[in-house]
């Protein structure tokens, strides 16, 4: 499910671009690569790991490589769910809300992506939540996040994006 957001927050502001009638000029892109990140990235897939480790705790743990039952799922959900709020709300506020936001959301997943690697070090923990995909997105999507927000500041209007 991961590798569908990935797919959606890059083909979607192409698609964005191509069906409707902006002007493919460079600040659009990253106007639109920024809000479709902060989009399907940060809000959509945090509320959907709201979700997962709210609704199906014990599956998550068990696929992170830890034991069912801990109050940190409700923890990690209630700060996913945090941060999904805050990448939507991002949309539509000045370009400062969205640092905050990603610097907030950035330094979580970054803490996250270190605890996956001492579990992996420590513990020998492989489990497909800790040691797959997850663990390179932890440390990937900050810096993704960083750069858009980088670009967005220097060549594209800081006040607003592009109108849907």
């Amino acid at each position: 499910m991961l590798y569908a957001f990935i797919a959606l927050a890059v083909f979607s502001p192409l698609i964005h671009i191509y069906a409707g009638k902006h002007p493919k000029k460079k600040e659009i892109f990253i106007d639109l690569y920024f809000k479709y990140f902060l989009f399907w990235i940060v809000g959509v897939l945090s509320i959907i790991n709201f979700m997962g480790h709210t609704f199906l705790a014990d599956k998550i743990a068990e696929s992170i490589g830890w034991q069912s039952g801990s109050p940190f799922q409700f923890e990690v959900a209630v700060a996913n769910l945090g941060f999904g709020i805050g990448g939507l709300i991002a949309l539509r506020q000045k370009l400062n809300f969205s640092l905050g936001v990603i610097i907030c959301w950035g330094v979580f997943l970054t803490g996250a992506g270190i605890g996956h690697v001492y579990q992996i070090a420590v513990h020998q923990n492989y489990a497909e939540n800790n040691a797959g995909t997850i663990l390179f997105t932890d440390f990937i999507f900050p810096v993704a996040g960083l750069v858009l927000y980088w670009l967005k500041s220097k060549f594209a209007d800081d006040n607003q994006f592009v109108n849907s």
